[in-house]
């Protein structure tokens, strides 16, 4: 029985793990050459991601790559092993969730204290409130998604080409 293989992403990377699977359950290239393929996709983007996320390295480095086996499906996930640890705001959000889609525009009180402290120049600064500007979206997933798929579309591609000039020389 062939084996499944997936990596979650948007609905075109659905597609073209379909695709890929495809070409492996109707035997048209091994197996061990589809999982190899993705394995070497899903690092390629746990690097992107890494990358892609800004600030210290602390964060940056809690990005991890887990490859699950249930019944005949492989699958590779990409999480970041720091969202349980990161601070919650007030209305439930993280960290994480921030950088991907960026924040607007918001006033931000103390919640217990009677002033916010914060350095600025190697200075303690006290306020009541900060206006904070927003932040803009890292997309860190985002940018590993629309790499893999590029990075699937074109092993297909490569595949169906190599698969048409076997199938086409006498």
């Amino acid at each position: 029985m062939p084996l499944g293989f997936r990596i979650t992403g948007d609905e075109q990377t659905t597609k073209l793990v379909q695709r890929l699977n495809a070409l492996g359950s109707k035997g048209l290239i091994r197996q061990e050459d589809v999982e190899g393929s993705f394995q070497t996709i899903s690092e390629l983007a746990l690097t992107i991601a890494k990358k892609a996320t800004p600030g210290s390295g602390r964060i940056r480095n809690m990005w991890e790559l887990s490859r699950t086996e249930r019944a005949a499906e492989i699958s590779w996930l990409i999480s970041n092993v720091a969202e349980p640890k990161l601070p919650k705001d007030s209305s439930g959000g993280n960290l994480l969730s921030y950088l991907e889609f960026g924040t607007r525009a918001h006033i931000i009180r103390p919640k217990t204290a009677k002033a916010l402290r914060f350095m600025v120049a190697n200075s303690p600064v006290f306020a009541k409130l900060v206006r904070h500007p927003g932040t803009k979206p890292y997309a860190m997933i985002g940018q590993a998604t629309a790499m893999m798929n590029k990075s699937l579309e074109k092993l297909i591609k490569n595949i169906e080409r190599k698969l048409a000039n076997v199938l086409n020389t006498p």
